[in-house]
């Protein structure tokens, strides 16, 4: 089972390199960082002191948000077109005439989202020079949260048989997952109806562990309906492989 993970891990690796999604990991960091820049830039010699402060406040609080969107980007729009990409061009089909388990596939989808999703997180820490707050908490909770947005992705992938009709259906599902979260804090509509989002249940524990040091044991309802969603759209992922739907 290890060589069988270890051979589509790297396999998944290189088709991301070479259909390019990868640099959608780059680039999220660096617009984060590029548009951090341009927050509240000082005028006045007089007012640098005081304006440095908010500035850097503002880019910390917008940290959570662009977390959320790095976690969303990978789970709802990379992974989905990967996967019907590998169906389109038969070569899931091809991988399971082999000893290979659908099983092994699954967790090898999820090993390399998380990869990428780790890689994103920590090069938007390192461009913008924020710190992990409580790291131990932020990086099972981060762990926990891509595990629940790459399994959806993989059964988003899983329902469509082209990468073009994968990607709208990812941006479907990004934007309502991304946008009410997002501004539920000055919203308090939003705020009544995100909290069934799981996007809202991933947000506000991050955002509370980065920003007050908050940690993993202080949201175990959260973790634990992060990780149901996530096993749940696994195991309707394997469903549908066992059907070979649209392969």
């Amino acid at each position: 089972m290890i060589r069988n993970l270890a051979a589509l891990i790297k396999n998944d690796l290189a088709i991301a390199f070479k259909n390019r999604s990868i640099y959608l990991i780059f680039f999220i960091p660096l617009f984060a960082v590029l548009s951090l820049k341009l927050v509240d830039p000082p005028n006045e010699a007089v007012h640098t002191t005081r304006i440095e402060i908010l500035r850097s406040d503002i880019q910390k609080n917008t940290l959570p948000t662009w977390v959320l969107m790095s976690v969303l980007l990978v789970g709802l729009i990379i992974m989905p077109a990967q996967v019907a990409e590998e169906k389109e061009k038969k070569l899931l089909l091809g991988l399971l005439q082999t000893p290979m388990r659908e099983i092994e596939w699954v967790l090898a989808k999820l090993f390399v989202g998380m990869i990428l999703t780790f890689t994103a997180v920590v090069l938007l820490h390192m461009l913008g020079g924020f710190d992990f707050g409580e790291i131990l908490s932020y990086l099972l909770f981060l762990g926990v949260g891509s595990f629940c947005f790459i399994s959806f992705g993989i059964f988003l992938g899983f329902l469509c048989g082209s990468q073009a009709s994968a990607r709208t259906l990812g941006v479907l599902f990004y934007l309502p997952l991304m946008v009410p979260t997002a501004l539920a804090d000055v919203s308090r509509k939003l705020s009544m109806v995100v909290p069934i989002l799981p996007s809202y249940q991933f947000y506000r524990p991050i955002g509370l562990i980065l920003l007050e040091g908050g940690k993993i044991l202080d949201f175990p309802l959260e973790c634990i309906y992060l990780f149901l969603v996530g096993v749940f759209a696994c195991a309707l992922s394997i469903r549908l492989m066992k059907m070979r739907w649209l392969m």
